[in-house]
């Protein structure tokens, strides 16, 4: 096993163990594929319809992955005595602004819109998890240079919104970007991006390479996990033939088992109050919710469930700031 430690060569420092960071934050990327391979021998072996798998995985990925992480949002927000206060007029009435924001958008029929706002929030809530995980393994590594910080950037932000634009454009119908599949066909736009992949690849690993010449060791933790999220984006949006809505399980579940670990680290480290019963209701509670959301498909509900969704991507964004917040700091000292 590889432990918290540095060599003449690698910088070794994990967020809290080996075992911990490789089975959560690298081994949840292979929820991926479990769903991929279930979706696939699921269409191959059995005589279920399409839809029916589709909402089969939906009921899973809902029930189990996505729902409990919006839910355990509120262990934070609500059960958190040092986070409540800083908000507590804002949290103890978030219900409320849920539920208004919900009936203003199904009375003013503005559904079409607000989805694609909020698939387009979803993008940027999930690359900067991922960032702030790449930012934290840095921290830990002590990796603070300015042209290492230019290269991490750079690369991981041009392949990660590299490929949500692509996918935009030629696998989804927003009419604002229909225009950019004549003047550039697919065929060209993918070997134009995987040429500028490719080369901004090696060009990465020349400079890790360099640093290493200089006497600074690789931020092996660093180089896996970008690298392995990086992987699994564009292996979803341009080589597993399945449909939208499978993808988009494909492009969250290992977001979602991500945060469940780090609720469960934080909440545990934190010594919060009755933390593991909140934390075991967030799934009792979201098997109950899946249903509804999954299989009585109605409009009103499913708005309900983006507006939770919504609104957990803005309060994420605002309580885990390391910078501002030195409980969490506390956790890795």
């Amino acid at each position: 096993m590889i432990t918290n430690t540095q060599t003449q060569f690698f910088s070794k420092n994990w967020l809290h163990s080996a075992k911990w960071d490789n089975a959560f934050l690298f081994g949840s990327l292979f929820a991926t594929f479990l769903f991929s391979f279930t979706y696939f021998a699921l269409s191959k072996f059995t005589t279920l319809e399409p839809f029916q798998i589709v909402l089969g995985l939906h009921f899973v990925f809902a029930a189990v992955f996505d729902l409990p992480h919006l839910l355990q949002t509120f262990i934070r927000t609500n059960v958190d005595e040092i986070e409540f206060q800083r908000r507590p007029h804002f949290y103890s009435n978030a219900h409320y602004l849920i539920l208004v924001m919900a009936l203003s958008i199904y009375y003013f029929d503005q559904w079409d819109i607000f989805f694609i706002l909020i698939r387009f929030y979803g993008y940027w809530h999930l690359l900067r998890q991922d960032w702030g995980f790449i930012k934290a393994y840095k921290a830990k590594n002590f990796e603070y240079d300015k042209l290492g910080e230019v290269f991490d950037s750079y690369f991981y932000y041009i392949t990660r919104i590299g490929c949500i634009v692509l996918a935009e454009i030629y696998f989804t119908h927003v009419p604002l970007l229909n225009g950019f599949k004549v003047f550039l066909p697919f065929a060209i736009a993918k070997i134009s991006f995987f040429t500028f992949l490719t080369v901004s690849s090696l060009v990465y690993l020349g400079y890790q390479f360099w640093r290493l010449g200089q006497g600074i060791p690789i931020n092996l933790p660093k180089v896996l996990y970008l690298f392995s999220v990086l992987f699994t984006n564009v292996l979803i949006f341009f080589f597993l033939p399945f449909p939208a809505t499978i993808d988009f399980i494909l492009c969250t579940v290992y977001h979602d088992i991500q945060y469940h670990a780090w609720m469960y680290f934080y909440g545990v480290n934190s010594a919060l109050s009755n933390f593991k019963k909140y934390f075991s209701k967030t799934f009792v509670f979201s098997f109950l919710l899946a249903i509804p959301v999954v299989y009585f498909y109605n409009r009103m509900v499913f708005i309900f469930y983006l507006t939770l969704v919504c609104y957990h991507y803005y309060v994420d964004g605002k309580i885990w700031k390391f910078s501002r917040q030195p409980e969490l700091r506390k956790l890795f000292n």
